[in-house]
């Protein structure tokens, strides 16, 4: 019997949860700081009051992922660290990046178009390696460098914070606007007999 074996693959979850007026315009009333492509929020926009339904079904999706998709103990428990809004007005993007000092990574998008662009997920190596960059027939989940994920407005992604991602070129003369935040987990961790709060 033949078989494929996909073996050690990163779980990214997408969701969906609806944006409506009034969490768009506070979040776009937040103060902005202009950084080379984009501009980004000051502060912990989800800790505020204003979004504490955002952050409450956040925060069970991020249970949902961790406890039942990821299949992770009750041991230890999600925390918010930050959240910050991003606005990418025409052809900005973002690098590549990861998050650091956080477990889980997340983004939710307020206003998007088929223009704005998309999510772009990052292999830490090449299917065979780094050396040799071979010629493609056909682009799959195996050999794609990168995955191009399209969101709509409110669609929601969760991924672990080490996955490598970036956003491409907002071409629409519309505004980009998305949620971006991080949680780590709290607990104690009891694994191979050495015990580890968090």
């Amino acid at each position: 019997m033949k078989r494929l074996h996909q073996l050690f693959s990163v779980p990214l979850y997408e969701t969906q949860f609806p944006v409506n007026s009034s969490i768009l315009e506070f979040v776009k009333s937040q103060e902005y700081v202009r950084y080379a492509y984009s501009y980004m929020s000051e502060g912990n926009v989800l800790a505020c009051d204003e979004m504490k339904e955002v952050r409450d079904f956040i925060t069970s999706q991020v249970e949902h992922y961790f406890y039942n998709i990821c299949g992770m103990d009750y041991d230890v428990k999600p925390e918010l660290t930050s959240s910050w809004a991003n606005i990418h007005i025409q052809n900005d993007w973002t690098l590549r990046h990861s998050h650091p000092n956080s477990i889980i990574s997340g983004v939710w998008y307020l206003s998007t178009s088929e223009e704005t662009g998309s999510l772009l997920i990052h292999r830490e190596d090449g299917l065979f390696g780094n050396q040799i960059d071979f010629n493609r027939r056909e682009n799959n989940y195996l050999n794609s460098e990168p995955v191009y994920l399209r969101p709509n407005v409110g669609t929601l992604y969760l991924f672990p914070s080490t996955l490598k991602h970036s956003v491409d070129a907002n071409l629409d003369t519309n505004e980009r606007i998305s949620l971006a935040f991080n949680y780590m987990m709290r607990g104690v961790v009891n694994s191979y007999n050495v015990k580890m709060k968090l």
